[in-house]
């Protein structure tokens, strides 16, 4: 898995996490294991790149912290 940097017209930049990249005339396709992730007019892109940075694709597969930690930070006096 790779992490392409996209530069679009309207929005800048934003990362796609994906296996490929295929460009051609009708569009930009981004696919990860065999399915289509992401697809854009070529009119809207500006730059397509692959980086160098992590892939972070387990990043919301964390525990969340348990319920009495947040309440313990919220116990002070409000003002």
């Amino acid at each position: 898995m790779k992490v392409f940097r996209v530069v679009l017209h309207s929005f800048g930049p934003t990362y796609i996490e994906a296996d490929s990249c295929i460009q051609d005339a009708s569009s930009v396709r981004f696919y990860r294991a065999g399915q289509l992730l992401a697809e854009y007019l070529p009119s809207t892109v500006k730059a397509v790149e692959e980086t160098e940075l992590p892939v972070q694709g387990d990043m919301f597969k964390g525990t969340p912290p348990e319920s009495g930690a947040r309440q313990e930070e919220d116990d002070g006096e409000r003002g």
